[in-house]
């Protein structure tokens, strides 16, 4: 029972277990009927030993094996069946046989022992590719993991960098209508401040200022009238205070400041003893207010349409620009193209407020005409 416990634990036992059962059906029987001599039987015994005994020089285990285990089971077990097999004439053969049994089975034990140790070298293998196996499937596992939180990482982060993006856009805009409004602020600002001085300056013409010179004690003519000495004012042409092309804010606070600059001169005399019919006086040239008033309309003029030209047009127009970048079924979907469209306002309306501002050094109205 031990040593079939101890053959059962033998790392080759199945590798010889199945030698054994292959070469079962070569196995030659002897019985007690047999009428072969037994002459041919050792025969057949020595070739069994020559073919063990090569397959043992050649190192092949396996044949080894099997032709040693033939050669065993045939002698012990199969030959003293041969009813010539206990004859005197045989006992010389029976122990040379008896030795050769010996020998083949001292080396069929060093065999199992090599079979033992190809067998634990064998599975040391098998483990040892099992392991590299588990570790090359676990490293790739990783590896797959790493690659997958890779690409999710780069999804995230090209997700909030469109976030990002959109918002700085957003922000672009907004900065963009809150300095339009802003500008559009300054500029009634400065119309008011324009339009109070152009109406300071018609009234203080309208009034005389009398000359020291001419200051006497001598009175003057009841007939005299003071309105005839002013000269009258040239007539203004209605574009100089109704601009047809401003946008309706700016109409509005024109109609709230338009002072009423409409002069009547009373032509008629009072009626005395020493009237006489008033002759036309010829029409004297413009003085040095008159022409400052009209060029200070001209001016205001000009700036207030290129201030509509700016607001109703070029502000639009790159608005409308943009906003045909960032339509994705247009053919003209430019996201870069748009941001600098946008980004174009805010530096034309930053530069143009720095202009606008009177505490600045670069205080200039047309420049900052200019720049828009």
């Amino acid at each position: 029972m031990s040593r079939s416990r101890k053959q059962d634990s033998s790392p080759s036992y199945n590798r010889r277990q199945t030698l054994r059962d292959a070469d079962a059906g070569n196995l030659v029987t002897v019985t007690s009927a047999s009428s072969y001599p037994l002459e041919k039987h050792f025969q057949i015994i020595e070739r069994l030993l020559r073919r063990f005994q090569q397959a043992l020089e050649e190192r092949r285990m396996d044949e080894t094996y099997v032709y040693g285990i033939r050669f065993a089971t045939f002698c012990l077990e199969q030959l003293p069946n041969h009813p010539q097999y206990n004859q005197k004439r045989f006992q010389k053969a029976k122990i040379r046989n008896a030795r050769q049994v010996d020998r083949v089975l001292k080396t069929m034990e060093i065999i199992t022992q090599r079979m033992d140790a190809e067998e634990l070298v064998k599975q040391k293998k098998e483990e040892q590719l099992k392991k590299e196996q588990i570790q090359s499937e676990e490293n790739e596992r990783k590896e797959r993991l790493a690659k997958e939180e890779e690409e999710n990482q780069q999804r995230r982060l090209e997700l909030e960098r469109q976030k990002s993006k959109k918002m700085q856009q957003e922000q672009i805009k907004h900065s963009a209508y809150a300095k339009l409004q802003t500008m559009k602020e300054e500029q009634k600002k400065v119309e008011q401040s324009a339009y109070a001085k152009l109406q300071t300056m018609q009234e203080k013409q309208i009034k005389p200022h009398p000359n020291p010179s001419q200051m006497t004690t001598k009175k003057v003519p009841p007939t005299t009238n003071v309105v005839e000495s002013v000269t009258p004012l040239k007539k203004k042409e209605d574009h100089t205070l109704h601009i047809s092309n401003k946008p309706l804010s700016m109409r509005k606070v024109d109609e709230q400041l338009k002072p009423d600059t409409t002069i009547v001169l009373d032509s008629s005399k009072p009626k005395t003893e020493e009237s006489k019919p008033s002759t036309p006086k010829k029409r004297q040239p413009m003085t040095k207010e008159e022409k400052t008033i009209a060029t200070l309309e001209d001016t205001i003029e000009k700036q207030e349409a290129r201030l509509v030209s700016i607001e109703e047009v070029s502000i639009p127009n790159l608005l409308e620009e943009a906003m045909s970048h960032l339509d994705k079924k247009s053919k003209n979907y430019n996201r870069k193209a748009a941001l600098n469209c946008l980004t174009r306002i805010p530096n034309l309306l930053e530069e143009a407020m720095s202009h606008l501002d009177k505490k600045s050094k670069n205080y200039n109205r047309k420049a900052a005409l200019n720049c828009l």
